[in-house]
Order: structure tokens, then sequence, then C-alpha cells
């Protein structure tokens, strides 16, 4: 077998490990998440902090839950970048509430 084969079936392995974390982390989080509320909020009913603003803890991370709703649904968050609401609804987690922008979009 060449080494390539070797390595590559190592990486396979790390990234079915990683996709299986990634999983996870996404059905746990969902579970933290109540009906829909008003003006069709997906509320979450897990910790809150200030300005209303959901906690979701995982293994070591603590991330607010709208962002991660935007990671597991969208994808990554630029640098410098915050993700909003249209809603106005701090703890509103509905993907399709949310929108990537700047400071001054808040």
């Amino acid at each position: 077998m060449a080494h390539t084969e070797v390595n590559k079936g190592i990486k396979d392995t790390e990234m079915d490990r990683l996709d299986q974390a990634r999983i996870a982390l996404a059905e746990y989080f969902w579970t933290k998440v109540s009906d829909i509320g008003t003006k069709g909020c997906w509320m979450w009913k897990g910790r809150t902090g200030r300005g209303g603003y959901g906690y979701f803890t995982y293994g070591p991370k603590t991330y607010r839950a709208h962002r991660l709703s935007w990671l597991i649904t969208r994808g990554e968050i630029p640098e410098d970048i915050f993700v909003c609401h249209r809603c106005d609804v701090p703890a509103c987690v509905n993907p399709d509430h949310l929108f990537l922008g700047t400071y001054y979009d808040r």
C-alpha cells in the first residue's frame, strides 16, 4: 500500500470523527429550542445572559446560541462580522431570522 493511501485513511477517519462530533453538537443544540414563538421565532430555552441572548456550552466552549444556529445551518462566520436578528428577538435561533452584518447593521 502506498504511503499516501495510508495517510488518506487516517485523514478520512479523523474527518468521520469530526463529522460525528458536529452531528452530535447539532442534535444536542436543537433539543434546547422551543416551539415557534412570536413572529415565527424559534425560542432558545437554554441558559440566557445579558440582553436575553441564549448561551450554549458544549465541552469546554460556550457559544451564543444564535451564532451557533448560524454555524450549524449556514456555515462559517467571517471575522469581525456579527450574526444579527431580523426579528429583533435576542433569544431567537431561527436561521431564517438571522443575517450576517457589521457593527452598524445590528
